[in-house]
């Protein structure tokens, strides 16, 4: 987890925030960005496709949806997400590809 400077926000406001995907995210739509808080809702959703960096304290995505219901899963998470940390972009889905968590 972050340290957070005194007197930061802990939620950014959205004009604020410069969403960054974080770096272990696969490449293709699906991706969290740095303003995931680690609830790890995502991860619970679609276990298929989101992972925990324990050493981050937040989730990734460890694997694009290769499947109708991976891609339901996935969108369910981006759409329950509490801080709307989950994108989906115009990148071709790296199908096939995973990354394990670094533990």
């Amino acid at each position: 987890m972050r340290d957070f400077s005194p007197g930061e926000p802990l939620i950014k406001e959205p004009q604020q925030a410069v969403m960054e995907s974080i770096e272990t995210n696969v490449t293709g739509g699906y991706r969290v960005d740095d303003q995931c808080i680690g609830c790890f809702i995502c991860a619970a959703i679609a276990p298929k496709n989101f992972k925990t960096n324990h050493e981050e304290g937040r989730d990734y995505v460890s694997k694009q949806p290769q499947s109708q219901e991976e891609e339901r899963l996935c969108a369910e998470a981006m759409d329950v997400c509490p801080v709307s940390a989950i994108g989906n972009g115009d990148e071709e889905p790296a199908l096939g590809k995973e990354r394990e968590c670094n533990r």
